[in-house]
């Protein structure tokens, strides 16, 4: 997939009663543990916490995922890589 593709692609986080979960806009899953699933978003590194989490589905080429579990929380981090990326230009 080229990075114009993966830039272009917009970031989407749908929850169902708080135990299924999709998200569009995924670049990279970093790591995905029962209590927490980390990856990389079109709109920065994204952590989900909960328990029994599991990866359901993983598309690369939609650039999407869906998780199972007790999804308890959401939380973004800046992404820095492409701060400093523009800094450096």
């Amino acid at each position: 997939m080229s990075t114009e593709t993966q830039n272009s692609q917009s970031h989407k986080v749908m929850l169902s009663d708080r135990e299924n979960g999709e998200f569009t806009g995924i670049e990279k899953v970093i790591s995905a543990e029962p209590e927490e699933i980390i990856c990389d978003t079109s709109m920065g590194r994204l952590c989900v916490r909960g328990r029994e989490l599991m990866v359901k589905n993983l598309d690369s080429e939609k650039c999407s995922m869906s998780i199972t579990g007790e999804i308890c929380g959401l939380n973004y981090a800046a992404n820095t890589a492409s701060k400093f990326k523009r800094l450096f230009k």
